[in-house]
């Protein structure tokens, strides 16, 4: 049964990334690690001289002046410094499988490189957890266990992030990968019932492990601070002749790598600990903000932990905030916030975590001791990426919530209570439909954009709960989506289902209305239209339209302000309309339209 688990998990990882990016071996398809490993392969630690619009640029990290958001994109978040280009992304994927690849001669894909770091960290955190489970849990029914293994393979954040295989993934999920393995031949090696001393080799394989998670994803440093810290603790009672071989086996891999990437820093950026985070080439001017800051810290940790998920009428009926915005108050810089869910909201089985405290005398030492490290470890690494820049993403989880997941899958398989069994399967199975609802839409809709025609069927052949749905909530058909492409919308609330009586701010794009029809009949298209700043003075205004049927209609605006109504024939399921505002004259502003309370009555 747990083979069969893993396969299908192997299977759905490889599928979720390779039906967003296709996997290739040709020049190319191993993106920014590719060339950071052709640079170690030639001896080199830069990535090659800078374009010139950045190097004789006034102020080089102004993407005004350095052109990332436009032609220079290729080296958007790249790292710019006296005069060369750079990665910020750890070394560790480079080193270990696209410099390997490049030396036989290929470009190693790196959606099957961030696909296989995927699969390698579930791989890793299942053996831990039944490393735990034998340890703490003996008792544990085995579908309990099964479960758990449920559990982390789809609300470990990573069917999400991997749905957008770029570079970015590929440090996370290394990350993840070597932060699980390490974790799991440390504990192993420690937490023997019997009398026999731990396997150095395992603790020197362990450190091993985290030091390269560190060289994949700097933050690691916290998991490898509190592994440590917690093989100390379960080492105390070492034999005083066997305590320098074990530090040794301990500390002396981990410490290394980590004096190799002081050296590695300090050699392309004169300091031990600058990755290039300082030089970023990004969509803002990163000198002009602060990094590291506390006044991120609570809005970072509402979108992390707590940001709840909102429902939606259309497949996979799941949308993550904003909007919502963070209901307090951010500081004017704030504005670099992605789609991000909160951990506790969508695996709340995480909240067993918060009973551990009241029950710490009945466990034996070392469980404290684990659940105590696991959460320090979960509760850093999510802090860190609160305070570290001005905005939050939800592939960022990736780092700790495997973590959270196994201490509370942990208290869950010890328990012998009913109904706290039956509260922790529901917990699973609505963890397990969030995680995978959300593998469907990654950041930006990866799947939707680049797999189009597969996009549609499956929102087809869902359409039936998108009928059903629209019908107890609204009564009757109603506007499900408004395209984002060529709309600006107002804010949304968690009781908000869908787009109906939407206020739309249209450019000259089109945008594109969805309605769900729970069954087919006339419907009428209202809104109040008002004529945009971006209209020129005397210029007409024309409303076009594209129906289902492929049937184009249009409609004058004259006044400045005047109601819509628009009878439409329309079939049972989901249907779209393309709309578009056309201008006479060129528009003098990005904003020609506003419609009002857009709906379908």
């Amino acid at each position: 049964m747990r083979v069969g688990l893993l396969a299908f998990f192997l299977a759905f990882y490889v599928w979720t990334a390779a039906s967003s990016v296709p996997i290739k071996f040709t020049s190319g398809a191993d993106g920014v690690p590719g060339q950071m490993a052709d640079a170690f392969l030639h001896g080199r630690l830069d990535l090659g001289d800078a374009p010139l619009d950045v190097v004789g640029a006034l102020n080089p990290y102004n993407p005004q002046e350095n052109g990332v958001n436009g032609k220079n994109l290729a080296i958007h978040d790249l790292s710019y410094y006296d005069g060369k280009l750079y990665s910020y992304w750890g070394p560790a994927p480079a080193l270990l499988v696209f410099a390997p690849a490049r030396l036989l001669g290929f470009a190693f894909s790196q959606t099957l490189a961030i696909a296989g770091f995927a699969f390698l960290g579930l791989l890793f955190s299942v053996l831990l957890l039944l490393t735990l489970q034998r340890r703490f849990a003996p008792q544990a029914a085995v579908w309990k266990v099964n479960a758990g293994i449920v559990l982390l393979g789809f609300a470990n954040v990573l069917p999400y992030t991997i749905r957008r295989p770029d570079k970015y993934e590929v440090a996370i999920t290394a990350g993840l990968c070597f932060a699980m393995l390490g974790t799991w031949l440390l504990l192993s090696a420690l937490l023997r019932e019997d009398d026999r001393a731990p396997s150095l080799r395992r603790i020197a394989l362990g450190s091993l492990a985290l030091g390269l998670a560190v060289a994949s994803r700097p933050s690691h440093a916290i998991t490898a601070a509190g592994l440590v810290a917690l093989s100390v603790w379960l080492l105390r009672k070492t034999p005083r002749e066997r305590r320098a071989r074990t530090a040794a086996a301990l500390l002396g891999p981990v410490v290394t790598i980590g004096l190799l990437l002081g050296l590695y820093n300090s050699l392309r950026f004169g300091a031990l600990t600058e990755f290039g985070l300082t030089y970023q080439l990004a969509g803002v001017d990163v000198t002009a903000r602060d990094s590291f800051s506390l006044s991120y810290l609570l809005p970072g940790l509402w979108y992390y932990l707590v940001a709840p998920p909102r429902l939606a009428p259309l497949f996979p009926f799941v949308q993550l905030p904003p909007p919502p915005l963070y209901p307090g108050k951010v500081p004017a810089v704030y504005d670099g916030v992605e789609q991000t869910g909160g951990l506790l909201v969508l695996a709340p089985l995480v909240l067993l975590l918060v009973a551990a405290p009241f029950r710490a005398r009945r466990m034996e030492p070392a469980l404290r001791a684990v659940l105590l490290a696991f959460t320090a470890i979960a509760a850093g690494l999510a802090v860190f990426a609160a305070v570290a820049f001005w905005g939050a993403t939800m592939r960022y989880e990736v780092d700790f919530a495997s973590f959270l997941l196994l201490g509370a899958l942990l208290l869950w398989l010890r328990t012998r209570r009913r109904w706290l069994t039956v509260l922790g399967a529901a917990a699973i199975v609505w963890a397990s439909f969030f995680g995978l609802a959300l593998s469907f839409t990654g950041q930006y809709y990866k799947l939707r954009t680049a797999n189009p025609g597969l996009w549609a069927a499956l929102t087809r052949d869902f359409s039936p709960v998108s009928r059903i749905a629209t019908k107890v909530v609204h009564g009757g058909p109603a506007i499900a989506e408004v395209n984002a492409i060529g709309a600006q919308r107002k804010d949304r609330g968690y009781l908000k289902f869908g787009d109906q009586d939407m206020d739309v701010l249209m450019t000259p794009q089109p945008i594109l209305v969805t309605v769900v029809m729970p069954s087919a009949g006339m419907v009428h298209l209202r809104a109040t239209a008002v004529r945009g700043p971006g209209v020129a003075d005397g210029s007409q205004l024309q409303l076009a339209l594209r129906l289902p049927s492929g049937r184009i209609g249009t409609m004058p605006l004259p006044g400045a302000s005047q109601p819509i109504d628009i009878p439409l024939r329309l079939k049972r399921g989901v249907q779209r309309i393309e709309m578009a505002a056309v201008p006479q004259q060129q528009p003098t502003g990005p904003v020609v339209l506003s419609l009002e309370h857009l709906r379908v009555e």
